[in-house]
C-alpha cells in the first residue's frame, strides 16, 4: 500500500471553496488529473529505494518477466538509472557502454551526485565532476602515491606577475597516464587515461561546456610524475600565529619560491604526450602504422 501522506490538491485549497459541494466535486475531479501525475511521481520516489538502493542489484526488477534473460535485464536496468539520472540532467557519455560495468558506473554517480551538485562552480566540484565523468580514481594506490585527479590552478590564486594571473582565467592539468591495471579491483573497468587523442578532446570540450560561463579553463596533459611535483607548489604558505622574525622571513621565501615556480609552470607550460598517442600528418620511421588518431580517415601523405 501507498504511503498515506500524499494530499490531494484540493484539500489544500482554502475552505472557501469547500462550502458548495457540488463545485468542489467538479473541482477535485479535475484537479484529479493533476494528482494522477503527482500520485506516480511519488509512487516512483518511494520505489527508488528499491530498485536504486544499496542492495538493489539483489532483486529482480518488478516490471521485467522472469524469463526475460540477461540481455533484457541489463537493458531494464540501465533505462531505471538514466530515468533518474535526469533528475540531475544528466546524460551519461557513449563510452560508459552498455554493459554491467556500465550499470556500476551509472550507480555510483547517483550515490553521488547530490554532493556534486550542491559543490557545481567550485573549483573541487569542477575537478569531482570531471573525475566522476572520466572514471578517475579518487587516489592512486600505487606505491609512489601519486595522484590520478586533473589539478585546477586559478591564475589570480599566484602571487605576483601580470601576464598569467588574469582574473577569470584556470589552468587544469591532466595527467595522461590512466591507472595501472593490475592496481584495480576485479570486475572493474580500465582507466585509459588521456594518451587517446579523441579521449583528450573529449576532455577540452568538457572543459567548455561545465566551466562556469565566466571562466575561461585551458587544458594541458601532463606526466603524473609532473602533476606530483606540483602538487605542493600549490598548497598555501601557512604563517604562524605569533610569528617570529625568523619565520616571518622563512614565509616571505616560500611565498617567493612559490611564486616563482608557479609563475614558470604557466608560462611555459604545454600538453606531453607519447609519440604513439600523437597526431601524425606524414608517416616517420618511429611509426609502426597509420594510426586514424581523428577518426576521420586517414590524411594523405607522400605515399599516396
Amino acid at each position: 500500500m501507498r504511503s498515506p501522506d500524499y494530499t490531494r490538491l484540493a484539500q489544500q485549497l482554502p475552505s472557501l471553496y469547500q462550502e458548495e459541494p457540488g463545485s468542489f466535486s467538479q473541482l477535485d475531479a479535475y484537479l484529479g488529473l493533476a494528482d494522477e501525475l503527482n500520485e506516480a511521481i511519488a509512487a516512483g520516489l518511494e520505489d527508488a529505494s528499491l530498485t536504486h538502493g544499496p542492495d538493489a542489484a539483489l532483486r529482480w526488477p518488478a516490471s521485467l518477466p522472469l524469463t526475460a534473460g540477461a540481455d533484457a535485464l541489463t537493458r531494464e536496468l540501465l533505462a531505471q538509472c538514466d530515468d533518474l539520472a535526469q533528475w540531475a540532467a544528466f546524460a551519461p557519455p557513449a563510452w560508459w557502454g552498455a554493459d554491467e560495468p556500465a550499470i556500476v558506473a551509472r550507480r555510483r554517480f547517483l550515490a553521488r551526485f547530490a554532493r556534486l551538485w550542491r559543490r557545481r562552480g567550485t573549483p573541487r566540484g569542477f575537478v569531482d565532476w570531471f573525475s566522476e565523468y572520466f572514471g578517475l580514481a579518487a587516489e592512486s594506490v600505487d606505491p609512489d602515491d601519486v595522484v590520478l585527479r586533473p589539478l585546477l590552478l586559478e591564475h589570480f590564486t599566484v602571487p605576483g606577475g601580470s601576464t598569467i594571473n588574469v582574473p577569470f582565467t584556470a589552468t587544469l592539468f591532466v595527467p595522461v597516464e590512466g591507472r595501472d591495471p593490475a592496481s584495480l579491483p576485479p570486475g572493474a573497468r580500465p582507466e585509459p587515461g588521456f594518451r587517446d587523442y579523441e579521449r583528450r578532446l573529449r576532455a577540452a570540450e568538457f572543459a567548455r561546456w561545465y566551466a562556469p560561463a565566466h571562466i575561461w579553463v585551458r587544458v594541458c596533459f601532463v606526466s603524473r610524475g609532473f602533476l606530483a611535483g606540483l602538487t605542493p607548489y600549490t598548497a598555501p604558505a601557512i604563517l604562524p600565529t605569533g610569528a617570529s622574525a625568523a619565520q616571518l622571513a622563512a614565509y616571505e621565501a616560500q611565498v617567493i619560491s612559490h611564486m616563482a615556480t608557479l609563475l614558470d609552470v604557466l608560462c611555459d607550460v604545454v600538453s606531453v604526450v607519447d609519440h604513439a598517442g600523437a597526431i601524425h600528418v606524414y608517416r616517420c620511421g618511429a611509426d609502426e602504422g597509420v594510426t586514424d588518431q581523428l577518426g576521420v580517415g586517414r590524411l594523405p601523405h607522400a605515399d599516396d
